[in-house]
């Protein structure tokens, strides 16, 4: 009976390697710390939190009135095809704090298709003190920019231009209401969505249900010519472990390009 019983609990159990293995960084950036070869550095310990990966951004072929680049058709297809949307992104984040690594393809209309694309990256930090968002963006020296600060609990409609990636994924909002709002399942979690339909639309989806109630897991918003705006996870972990070098602020993050 007791080795039935310990099997069974073993089944339950997942394996102590697996419980241990901390959410991959982001893969088109390399890290250092000047101080990580100093007899007395001592990495930071793993944090629980969230980690998560999507996309966003508009419509990269627009509304088909202008040439993407220089090329036939499917050479422009092709190209933007690459990416579902022009921006991808991995997001960390605990209660406290958030680190948003984001890259981009641009295209040059006046370029060959084929030497056309190129890439810009970027990284965005946030801190949550006293019912507040601090924002900032990361510069090529690591040195942080100010961004902004706002409430914990308001983010900017999709639409709206002023929508700040890394404050709104770390702000917790109400749920959207109005007649097309609806409960459904997004990435294994409950969310209420909703927006506005017409010739300018828009659709938001925020988490109903848990710890990470409030958070925007999707949004769209566009006109009847084009999508001009798009924000989606693929990839959402709620309770991952982090490497607690994601969050050293002197630690150097240099981009593939």
């Amino acid at each position: 009976m007791l080795i039935r019983l310990a099997l069974a609990f073993a089944l339950l159990v997942p394996p102590a390697a697996a419980q241990q293995r901390p959410a991959p960084l982001p893969p088109y950036w390399s890290n250092a710390h000047s101080k990580e070869d100093a007899a007395d550095y001592r990495p930071p310990a793993a944090l629980r939190g969230i980690a998560a990966h999507g996309f966003s951004g508009g419509d990269l072929m627009g509304n088909g009135s202008e040439a993407v680049c220089k090329g036939s058709d499917a050479e422009q297809r092709g190209l933007v095809e690459r990416v579902p949307h022009p921006t991808e992104f991995w997001f960390y984040a605990t209660g406290a704090q958030a680190v948003l690594f984001r890259r981009t393809l641009s295209i040059a209309p006046d370029q060959p298709c084929a030497t056309a694309a190129s890439w810009h990256y970027d990284i965005a930090r946030a801190f949550v003190a006293d019912g507040l968002i601090h924002s900032f963006a990361v510069n090529v020296d690591n040195t942080l920019e100010d961004g902004e600060t706002r409430p914990a609990d308001k983010s900017n409609g999709v639409y709206s231009g002023a929508f700040s990636p890394i404050a709104n994924l770390m702000a917790r909002t109400g749920l959207p209401t109005g007649k097309l709002a609806k409960d459904e399942r997004m990435l294994g979690l409950a969310v209420r969505c909703g927006g506005m339909s017409g010739l300018i639309w828009h659709r938001t989806c925020v988490v109903a249900q848990g710890k990470l109630r409030g958070m925007i897991v999707y949004g769209a918003a566009g006109d009847d010519e084009q999508e001009m705006f798009h924000l989606e996870f693929d990839r959402l972990d709620p309770d991952a472990r982090l490497d607690g070098k994601l969050f050293e602020i002197d630690r150097e993050w240099d981009s593939a390009d």
